[in-house]
C-alpha cells in the first residue's frame, strides 16, 4: 500500500482486507524504523485515540517505480531495517535498486 499519491489509504480500501487503521506508532514504525516511503493519504490514531491523516511528504505528481521482471525487494535479516533487491533466476542479491 502506498503506492499511489491519490488514493486514501483508510478502512474502506480494497487491500485493507481487515478494515483496520493504523496507530502513530505504527507509522511511525513504517516511516523511520523500516524506512518504507508512503504515498498518499493514510489515516492513523493518535496517542489520544483521535483520527489524524499521514500526507506522503514530497511526493506530489509521483509515483512509485515497478522494479524490473524477476525482480523483488525484501527485508534483510541480518541488517535489521535495510531492504535488499533479489532476481533469483540470476542469482543477483544487492542493496541498489535494479530500477535505478
Amino acid at each position: 500500500m502506498g503506492a499511489d499519491p491519490n488514493v486514501i489509504y483508510d478502512e474502506n480500501h480494497p487491500l485493507n482486507e481487515k478494515g483496520v487503521v493504523m496507530t502513530i506508532h505504527e507509522l511511525e514504525v513504517i516511516l523511520h524504523v523500516w524506512k518504507y516511503p508512503l504515498l498518499g493519504i493514510h489515516p492513523y490514531t493518535d496517542e489520544d485515540g483521535n483520527r489524524c491523516n499521514y500526507f506522503g511528504k514530497e511526493v506530489k505528481n509521483r509515483v512509485k517505480k515497478e522494479l524490473p521482471k524477476g525482480w523483488y525487494r525484501s527485508p534483510c535479516n541480518a541488517y535489521n531495517g535495510l531492504w535488499c533487491y533479489t532476481n533469483k533466476e540470476e542469482n543477483i542479491v544487492q542493496w541498489k535498486n535494479p530500477s535505478e
